[in-house]
């Protein structure tokens, strides 16, 4: 039960932080649907891969954003998940859930050296 608690817990609180981002539009509503993401970050793109499955179970990638089109990128610490803010540069951004544990300072660095 604990778990199902906890679920249903973080799953509210991130509808409120998408919800707090606005509607979604532009580049942003080309972002995949997925329930678990993994990121690749080279000098020309940010990669988006279904992580489901895990780290040694990638198939191809389901999008790909030139790095140009990545106004910026942010995280925020909560106390339950962390909070991931994507802006592109049409204006438009998005905002997802993200487990606790994760390196988002690294990938935020990584998008910030790629921009230049």
């Amino acid at each position: 039960m604990e778990n199902i608690a906890g679920e249903v817990i973080r799953g509210g609180m991130a509808d409120r932080a998408r919800a707090a981002e606005g509607d979604i539009v532009g580049d942003a509503a080309t972002w995949p649907a997925l329930d678990s993401c993994v990121f690749a970050v080279t000098s020309r793109r940010l990669v988006v891969y279904d992580g489901v499955k895990g780290m040694k179970k990638l198939r191809g990638p389901v999008a790909e954003y030139p790095i140009e089109k990545i106004a910026g990128i942010s995280y925020e610490k909560k106390s339950v998940y962390n909070v991931i803010r994507i802006s592109f540069a049409d204006g438009s951004r998005l905002a997802f859930d993200a487990g606790k544990g994760l390196r988002l300072d690294e990938l935020v660095q990584t998008v910030e050296r790629a921009k230049g």
